[in-house]
């Protein structure tokens, strides 16, 4: 996705690419448009209704207890067609003192670990999803 989209007859379509059209019944449509905002108060996965491949995804995380945040599969995350992943910040929002775990799908990792974490008010997690792993950027 270039960021340029608008959404014709239920579908979402890159105005740059228009060829690349995410129909409302494929892992690529969402209600939350390519660039959301999601606040979370507790541990969640995210679902491929949240983002579009290319888009950006925050989870703003403002639990008072710990919490983990899933990130999905990377065959739902990256296109090999269009070579993009979506690219996914998680930040601590909460003046508790907690550990947000930020976990690969499954087996896949971050940077060659299963899990990262954020122990700091404010700080951030920026990840991009790749062909074989989840990146740190």
């Amino acid at each position: 996705m270039s960021g340029a989209v608008q959404i014709r007859n239920n579908e979402l379509v890159d105005l740059l690419r228009p060829d690349f059209v995410a129909r409302n019944d494929s892992p690529l449509a969402v209600a939350s448009g390519p660039n959301a905002i999601l606040e979370k108060s507790a541990t969640y996965a995210i679902a491929t209704s949240d983002f579009v491949v290319g888009g950006w995804l925050t989870i703003v995380y403002t639990g008072v207890a710990d919490g983990t945040i899933t990130l999905p599969a990377l065959s739902n995350a990256y296109s090999a067609t269009y070579n993009t992943g979506l690219v996914v910040n998680v930040k601590y929002e909460t003046s508790s003192s907690v550990t947000i775990t930020i976990d690969g799908n499954g087996a896949e990792t971050i940077d060659g670990a299963t899990t990262q974490t954020l122990v700091s008010r404010y700080g951030n997690l920026q990840l991009q999803a790749g062909p074989s792993e989840w990146s740190i950027i």
